[in-house]
This record gives structure tokens, C-alpha cells and sequence, in this order.
């Protein structure tokens, strides 16, 4: 005979079960963030008889739904906020460029060379995410580290204004860029630590990114037509210094044992996770796929503004219309692509990211003319598709990655992931350099552009070298990839 208990617990596994509405069918979540199936040993598992009195239970719900209800809003109001401020590398970048270009007087190899340190910062992720998860101030380990590195990237910025040389301008992008990297973490570990399950708090968060990133490039184009490379730049810490103002109105716990990984644990955690083989795999394909040489980064910036006449606002058009793109890509792998296996989606995605990039032929030999496609067109065309094909590559590979993040220290070993990406993007600048200087390519002498060009779009080819190294999870979407056990156990 059933007790009330027993039936209770029978009418909520019921209630639980998933409806195959309409609605569940088309939004189903992402495969990226699909949450991990509960351990055998999870109190989620246990029987009701041997698990916890279901009063108990309850009222610890309750409790830890309050806490999310009155805290949500405003962890999010300060997630979006710094990631607002993150965003600001696009200006960087933008500013950077033109900074070098037009005050120092730059060639483009010259460029390649310097401009790439600024990744220096963005590959060390993993230490700002080991630093905000296991080094709090005062109990908090958000909301300090956030005050600080707001600080640091005001007067960072403000800094341009005392730059004229070289090595003054490297120590400050270096600066500026490391401030950048520390707060995207920052913002990436709020949002795994408030994020609850919910598949839709990613979705809007990279979308939230796009749009702001979108929105300062804009603006930046519309002031650096007028005002020169080093206000733009100077401007920029207005945005840091608003943000650091509202900080301090952020309401974080002061528990000091709340949620707090020991150094010791996180660090025997990494290296598991460095030995086994699926990081290495993975690491090797991030690698081969970011490592590409890059016309678009400088060579191809200086025929733009100086052989085709594009001025600033059309130039911030380009990673505008690349921002959405991007959204696109995102809409379309999430309803069309995510049940395709990996190896197979890669591979194709290469091979069409190949033939896409060396469209960049016509324009470079003036033969977009011919077909009646104008310059800006074509150029739009161009950042449209590049941008929508690559993005759908790289989902997959980021997706795979995650699966490889072991429990508790998601964020430090995620931002492990970012930061092989961006130290491939900092060699493929160095590469890019190489290439430049030996094909003797200046701001006069754009005349062995095409030979760049194909040398990218070959090197594009690389990641097919790494996909047999998958072997059976490579025929499997990379959505329903198994994860990584939270022991680490390594493979030998």
C-alpha cells in the first residue's frame, strides 16, 4: 500500500516528463550547453525512502529559488554590464589599426608583427579565471577583481594620450588588452555561476555581445572619421569609468566557503585535464584552424583604404555586417546543423571556407568589375559568407571543447580552451608577418597580394590533417559528445 510519499514522488516524475509539443520541438536547446546526466550517486537518483524527508527538500528549494529570484537581476544586470565593457576591444582593434597606420607610420608587415601582442593578454584567460575562482578579497570574488581591473583599464586607455613611440604603444595595447580579457571572464563566470541550467542565458549572452560589439564599432567609425586615431582611443575610457561607478551598487555574498574551489583541487583538476588525450586532439584541431595566416588582419586593410578608398565608416561596416553573420550562423547550426557529425560538418566547412576565401582573387585582380559587382558590394558579400561559414566551423569546435570541461573548474578550463584559440590567432599574426616581409608586400608595393592570398586560403585547409585523430567521436554530432568525467581519469 502506497503512502502519501510514495505517491508524491510518483506525480512529480510524471509532471517531469517532456511534452512533445510543437513548441519543445523547435526549441530544443543548444547542444553546446545540453546539461550533464545527473551522477549515480546524486541525491536526484535515490529512492525516496533512503533520500532526505521531503519537507526538508522542499524548504531547501524554496530557499535557493528565493536567492536566485532576488539576486537574478541584478547578477545579470552587471553580467551584461561588463560584458558591455569587454566589447571594447572592438574599438581597440579598430583604433589600433589606424593608430599605427596613420600616427606611427606602420607598414603592414611591421603591423602583423606589433598588433599581434595584443593577444598576449587573451591567452592568458586561464590565469584570470584561476585568480577570480580561487582568489577572493574580502570573501567576494567578483565584484573586487571587477573594481580593480575597471581601474586599471581607465587609465589604461587615457594612457594613448602619452604614447609617440613604438614601445609605448605595445606596452599600452598589452595593458588595455589584458584588462579586456580579465573582465570577458569575469562576465563568463557570472554567467556560469547565476547561469542554473538554463540553456537560454548563454543564447542571449552571445547575442547581448554581438550586439554591443556591433554598436561600439559603429561608433567608433563615426568618430574616427572626423577626430583622430588617438581620441577615439582616449574616448574609450568613458565607457570603463561609467561601469566603474555602478560596481560598487552590485550585491555579491561575503561567504568565504561558499562555492570555492581550493587551489589545490583546481590545480590537480588542470593537470588531469592536460593529460589526457582528448585535450590534446581537440587542442591540435583549435590550433590548426585559428593558426591560418590572415590578409583581412593588415595587408588587406591597406588596399582597402588605400587602393579601393574605403574610409572609415565602410570599414566599420564590414565586422558589423560580420556581427550578424554571426547571429545567422549561430540560428542556423542550432536548427539545421546541430545533428550532423562532427567530422563530416567540419571537414565540408573547411573546404567551403577555402573556396570562400580565395573569392578574394576577383577583387584583388579588379575582376569584380567585369561581372557588374562594385567594389563595396562584393566586399560585403564577402564579409556576409566568410563570416556566417566560419562562424558554423568554429561552433562545433567550441562545442567539443566544452565537453572537455571538467566539474568545478568550468570556468578556468574554459577560458584554457579561449586562450589556445587566441595564442592561435597571436601565431597567425606572427605567421601573417612572415609571409608579408618575404613576399616584400608595403603600403607602396601591394602587387604580390594575390600570392597571400592563395597561401591562405591553403593553410585554410589545415584542420583535415587533425579530424582522423577524432576517431569514433568524430562521427558523432558534437552536440551529443560524451563528457569528460569530473575525476579526469587520464588516458594513457
Amino acid at each position: 500500500q502506497l503512502g502519501w510519499p510514495d505517491i508524491e514522488h510518483e506525480l512529480r516524475g510524471y509532471c517531469s516528463q517532456p511534452r512533445r509539443s510543437l513548441w519543445s520541438r523547435m526549441s530544443k536547446p543548444w547542444p553546446a550547453f545540453s546539461p550533464a546526466p545527473p551522477a549515480a550517486n546524486s541525491a536526484s537518483s535515490m529512492s525516496p525512502r533512503t533520500s532526505q524527508p521531503l519537507d526538508a527538500v522542499r524548504s531547501r528549494i524554496d530557499v535557493t529559488e528565493s536567492e536566485t529570484s532576488t539576486g537574478s537581476l541584478g547578477n545579470d544586470f552587471f553580467m551584461y554590464l561588463i560584458l558591455a565593457a569587454s566589447t571594447a576591444q572592438a574599438v581597440s582593434e579598430l583604433g589600433a589599426q589606424y593608430f599605427a597606420k596613420d600616427t606611427l607610420g606602420l607598414e603592414p608587415a611591421t603591423m602583423d608583427f606589433y598588433l599581434g601582442f595584443y593577444a598576449i593578454g587573451w591567452i592568458l584567460k586561464p590565469l584570470w579565471g584561476y585568480l577570480t575562482d580561487s582568489c577572493p578579497i574580502h570573501g567576494q570574488r567578483r565584484k573586487p577583481h571587477m573594481i580593480i581591473v575597471l581601474s586599471c583599464s581607465t587609465v589604461g586607455f587615457m594612457c594613448y594620450s602619452q604614447v609617440h613611440t613604438l614601445t609605448q604603444f605595445v606596452c599600452v595595447l598589452v595593458l588595455t588588452n589584458i584588462c579586456l580579457a580579465y573582465l570577458s571572464v569575469i562576465s563568463q563566470a557570472i554567467l556560469v555561476q547565476s547561469n542554473g541550467g538554463r540553456n537560454d542565458r548563454f543564447t542571449s549572452y552571445f547575442i547581448a555581445k554581438t550586439c554591443f560589439m556591433a554598436s561600439l564599432m559603429l561608433l567608433a567609425g563615426w568618430l574616427i572619421s572626423f577626430s583622430p586615431p588617438r581620441f577615439v582611443l582616449m574616448t574609450t575610457s568613458w565607457l570603463f569609468l561609467g561601469v566603474l561607478l555602478l560596481v560598487p551598487l552590485m550585491h555579491e555574498s561575503k561567504d568565504p566557503g561558499v562555492d570555492i574551489v581550493t587551489q589545490t583541487d583546481q590545480l590537480r583538476q588542470i593537470v588531469g585535464l592536460l593529460r589526457s588525450k582528448e585535450f590534446w586532439v581537440t587542442a591540435a584541431y583549435v590550433v590548426a584552424f585559428m593558426v591560418k595566416p590572415r590578409t583581412n588582419m593588415n595587408a588587406m586593410f591597406f588596399f582597402y583604404t588605400d587602393v579601393l578608398g574605403f574610409g572609415p565608416r565602410f570599414i566599420t561596416t564590414i565586422p558589423i555586417l560580420g556581427s550578424v553573420a554571426s547571429v545567422i550562423a549561430y540560428l542556423v547550426f542550432h536548427c539545421f546543423l546541430s545533428h550532423i557529425p562532427f567530422r563530416w560538418l567540419s571537414g565540408v566547412g573547411v573546404i567551403v571556407l577555402a573556396a570562400v576565401f580565395s573569392t578574394q582573387l576577383l577583387l584583388v585582380f579588379r575582376l569584380n568589375p567585369e561581372y557588374g559587382v562594385g567594389d563595396r558590394a562584393f566586399v560585403l558579400m564577402f564579409s556576409f559568407v566568410y563570416s556566417v561559414v566560419c562562424e558554423i566551423v568554429w561552433l562545433p569546435m567550441i562545442i567539443m571543447a566544452s565537453k572537455n570541461c571538467p566539474k568545478n573548474i568550468e570556468g578556468t578550463s574554459f577560458a584554457l580552451w579561449f586562450s589556445i584559440n587566441n595564442a592561435g590567432i597571436w601565431w597567425s599574426g606572427f605567421i601573417t608577418w612572415g609571409y608579408t616581409k618575404f613576399l616584400g608586400i608595403t603600403r607602396e608595393n601591394l602587387a604580390d597580394l594575390w600570392m597571400l592570398v592563395i597561401i591562405c586560403a591553403f593553410t585554410t585547409l589545415l584542420p583535415l590533417l587533425v579530424l582522423p585523430l577524432f576517431g569514433a567521436k568524430g562521427a558523432l554530432p558534437a552536440g551529443l559528445q560524451p563528457r569528460m568525467s569530473p575525476r579526469l581519469t587520464p588516458r594513457n
